[in-house]
């Protein structure tokens, strides 16, 4: 069976604190227009609507990056990476804990319950960020967190919680297709009509596929 994986650059949303920098994450989101059909969109999309068009939660999300930034200024280098892996695994997990689809648009406005998760869990990363340590105890890791998905069983915002924010996603006929990009590996899982995993596929980069 031929391979999903795209082995690409993962684009980091934290790279920078700076308000331009979410200008341009945000560039580009509209509200849906009545009656528009429901198109596919890139991963993250539901993520950036959410963002982007709330403006308490874009403020949060500002006050993120600059908490990000002034902690990752009293960091070493090898910190930084570390603090930068568990962003990126937090920012795709924590919408999607909260009713937030990857690739689709949510309902505006957001309903209060979704809000309010939100904005609890950025107040809580932004305490937890803050008080970062580099002695901090380092998590699971990739193949732990691989070895934790169970066909069947294991849904796709699960595996975001455990992955991060996924690189690519797209479907085939009802199957849904997401890809992960995490250092030198590929991870392709494909979830069945009911939300649940069917398989994955670890590729290491350079190795036939």
């Amino acid at each position: 069976m031929r391979s999903v994986l795209a082995f690409v650059v993962l684009a980091c949303l934290t790279s920078s604190a700076r308000a331009d920098r979410l200008d341009a994450f945000c560039n580009g989101v509209r509200l849906p227009s009545a009656g528009a059909p429901n198109q596919p969109r890139p991963m993250m999309w539901g993520y950036k609507v959410a963002i982007c068009t709330d403006p308490q939660l874009r403020a949060l999300a500002l006050d993120r990056l600059k908490a990000l930034d002034e902690t990752n200024a009293r960091l070493d280098p090898f910190a930084q990476q570390a603090l930068g892996a568990d962003e990126a695994r937090w920012v795709g997990s924590y919408a999607a804990s909260c009713g937030i689809k990857p690739y689709a648009a949510p309902a505006l406005p957001l309903t209060p319950e979704i809000k309010n998760c939100m904005v609890r869990a950025v107040e809580g990363r932004i305490a937890y960020i803050r008080s970062y340590s580099a002695r901090v105890v380092p998590g699971p890791s990739l193949d732990e967190r691989i070895a934790m998905l169970q066909p069947g069983h294991t849904t796709e915002m699960q595996a975001i919680a455990l992955l991060g924010t996924p690189t690519d996603a797209g479907k085939d006929g009802d199957v849904d297709l997401v890809v992960w990009v995490i250092g030198s590996k590929g991870v392709g899982i494909r979830f069945g009509p009911d939300g649940k995993m069917i398989t994955v596929q670890v590729v290491s980069r350079g190795q036939p596929h």
